[in-house]
């Protein structure tokens, strides 16, 4: 296996890594931005309610894109299995 197919294979797993992520963490960054405000508007300083809020939006979100992210790993895989011939060489 030569420099240039490790890091092709390198810049795959990270991007595959960075595209499935960034919908959890992104509404998870969103969420906690909008129960901040929501917590400094009404001056309730419950600890508790951004983690349920969060815990709950990123749950339903998980819910929502798991045939997505099943799918997205499926075709990674696919594509890695096809690449087997050509590290050994």
């Amino acid at each position: 296996m030569n420099p240039e197919t490790t890091l092709e294979l390198l810049h795959s797993f990270m991007k595959t890594a960075l595209l499935l992520a960034t919908p959890i963490l992104g509404t998870a960054v969103a969420v906690g931005i909008g129960v901040s405000i929501l917590q400094s508007v009404t001056s309730i300083q419950e600890q508790t309610v951004p983690f349920v809020a969060k815990l709950f939006s990123v749950g339903v979100v998980f819910i929502i894109i798991t045939p997505w992210l099943i799918q997205s790993l499926i075709e990674f895989s696919v594509s890695l299995y096809n690449l087997f011939p050509t590290m050994v060489q």
